[in-house]
């Protein structure tokens, strides 16, 4: 009897113990687990965080980087806006220099792309370039040489004025739409409403045959 007690007693102890023991594995693989879980919150926090972090730190480096080509193009559009503002003052102290008596080296002018005077000239460039810089200096001055000068150019804008004005002329004028002088190319445009082979020629048979006259198709009247 004393055997069988000692038997059960010793198995109860042995569950007893293999009991504990598995709660003690549950409970630190549940601390364990957690302890996992705990750690992966922290990291996915982290990780947020540091996104957002970087995510603000792009945003700031892409308005940087926004407001640098902003102000790159606010300088460039202010230093084009003083080279033209120059540019026109130089061309007004020429033309006030020259009054009604534009020497006839003077082409006509023009402020180029880059906000450059550009000056045309005519005949004798060397003395034409002599003269204009003494007058304005040679600081963003640019010269070109063209065929016809700016007397020549304004006596024939003053023809076709004329012309176009005179009642006599309506049947010839009334295919005239436009004209003017093209500073840079240094000719006048003339626009016709018909332009066709034979109405050019019909213009410069009856009003005037200039090579300074260079036609174009006009898509409607200017000329009222």
């Amino acid at each position: 009897m004393r055997k069988i007690l000692l038997v059960l007693s010793g198995l109860f102890a042995i569950s007893c113990i293999k009991k504990n023991s598995i709660q003690n594995t549950i409970q630190q693989s549940v601390k364990k687990d957690s302890v996992v879980v705990k750690t992966h919150k922290v990291s996915d926090s982290s990780t947020i965080e540091n996104t957002a972090e970087i995510k603000i730190v792009e945003e700031e480096k892409g308005n940087r980087e926004v407001n640098v080509e902003e102000n790159q193009d606010k300088n460039t559009g202010e230093a084009d806006a003083a080279f033209q503002w120059e540019a026109n003052q130089k061309l007004e102290k020429l033309l006030k220099h020259f009054g009604k008596n534009i020497p006839g080296y003077y082409g006509g002018a023009f402020i180029n792309d880059s906000g450059d005077l550009e000056i045309n000239l005519f005949g004798d460039t060397a003395k034409g370039k002599r003269e204009i810089i003494k007058i304005i200096g040679r600081e963003n001055v640019h010269f070109k040489m063209q065929k016809y000068s700016y007397n020549e150019l304004n006596k024939l804008m003053t023809y076709l004025n004329d012309f176009a004005q005179n009642p006599v002329n309506k049947k010839y004028a009334k295919n005239m739409s436009f004209w003017w002088v093209m500073e840079k190319e240094g000719y006048i445009q003339m626009g016709l409403l018909d332009n066709s082979p034979e109405k050019i020629k019909e213009f410069k048979a009856h009003i005037h045959n200039s090579p300074a006259i260079k036609f174009v198709k006009s898509s409607g009247i200017i000329l009222q």
